[in-house]
This record gives C-alpha cells, structure tokens and sequence, in this order.
C-alpha cells in the first residue's frame, strides 16, 4: 500500500495487477478511525480524550471483531452510533 512501493512495480512491471490484503486494509482502516477520533475529540471537547469521554469509552468496541462482539454489545454500539446522527454528528 505504500505509493513508493507501487509506483517502483508499476514501474518494473507496467501490466501488474496491484492487490492489497485484508490485513493491511483493516490496519489502514483502524488508523484512519484512530485519527477521526482524536481529530472530532478535540475539535469537540477542546482538549484530548479521557477515559470517561464516551468516543474513548467505545474505543475497544469500535476496534474489535463483528464475529467477537455478543449480540448485546453488538445492538447497543448500533444504537448509541445511529443516535449521533449521520457524518459529523459529534461536532
């Protein structure tokens, strides 16, 4: 996934199909969550995050397996994220 990695092999190897695996996705994906969080967090708040904030609060949940999650804690992280509203409904 790196541009420097891809451009050297479609460079080298101009009719190369570039794939990325799931790993390195989600990797990328949690990432990006991480910066968001830490971004609306402190646009929101003015300050870092606590641990009692509730965006940290729901931090592990966010970061764990649908597959891992019981039913339970699957419907009320569901719930609390429909409740904010769409994109942007903690600003």
């Amino acid at each position: 996934m790196s541009a420097t990695y891809r451009a050297a092999i479609c460079t080298g190897l101009p009719h190369t199909t570039v794939a990325v695996d799931h790993f390195h996705l989600v990797q990328l994906a949690d990432k990006m969550l991480l910066a968001v969080r830490r971004r609306s967090t402190a646009e929101v708040r003015g300050r870092r995050g606590r641990a009692t904030d509730p965006e940290w609060k729901a931090r592990r949940r966010l970061l764990r397996h649908r597959e891992d999650l019981p039913e339970e804690r699957f419907a009320t992280m569901g719930n609390a994220l429909l409740g904010e509203g769409g994109p942007g409904g903690l600003c």
